[in-house]
């Protein structure tokens, strides 16, 4: 079955939307560390779903798109393509455990068991993350050598496609700088006051 979205030239661009996500679900903690921290962690799990999701539509589509041509077109064989496995594996993983350690009730899994949890959970989740950079600009080159024999010739769409993947690049980077500098972390959940004066 061959999606509708896909043509002979197509870029779809769903790695910038994944990515642009995946962004934003990164750094909710940063975005809104003075907000209630539960309404932070579900919006966190909701980002992340969407971007898994939209990640395997991404994979079903691709493989549709190169089974379906005229001449179809190997699945799996540029670094490209294997990166974004590992990507999409490591994303999955990290999303069950990440549900499984902090959003199951405390009976379930302790609080000692997810500050011993969470330092992986960060750094697997920085590490899917920055590969999924590395991704894209890899996806961005494959295209051009795939479907584009002279850059001169290759019009607006191909120069889009670079221009967003260095630009997803510059945003990574400055995400990274974010989620490393302290002073962007999120606040301790304050404990409630009390006031004896107030009725």
């Amino acid at each position: 079955m061959c999606l509708p979205w896909n043509t002979d030239k197509t870029d779809n661009g769903e790695q910038d939307v994944q990515v642009g996500i995946c962004q934003i679900a990164v750094l909710i903690f940063r975005m809104f560390r003075n907000m209630e921290r539960k309404w932070v962690k579900y919006g966190h799990v909701l980002l992340h779903t969407l971007t898994l999701v939209f990640s395997i539509v991404a994979l079903v589509a691709v493989i549709s798109f190169k089974n379906d041509r005229k001449k179809p077109l190997a699945n799996f064989f540029t670094t490209h393509s294997w990166i974004g496995l590992l990507v999409l594996a490591c994303y999955l993983v990290q999303y069950v455990f990440g549900v499984i350690y902090f959003l199951l009730p405390e009976s379930m899994v302790s609080q000692a068991k997810r500050k011993q949890f969470l330092p992986f959970h960060r750094f697997f989740g920085a590490a899917a993350y920055l590969t999924s950079l590395v991704s894209v600009s890899t996806g961005a080159f494959d295209h051009l050598v795939l479907f584009y024999q002279n850059y001169s010739d290759i019009g607006l769409a191909p120069r889009m496609g670079n221009t967003m993947a260095i630009l997803v690049i510059i945003v990574g980077f400055l995400a990274g700088y974010l989620l490393v500098n302290r002073s962007f972390k999120s606040s301790p959940p304050k404990p409630p006051t009390y006031n004896p004066g107030v009725f």
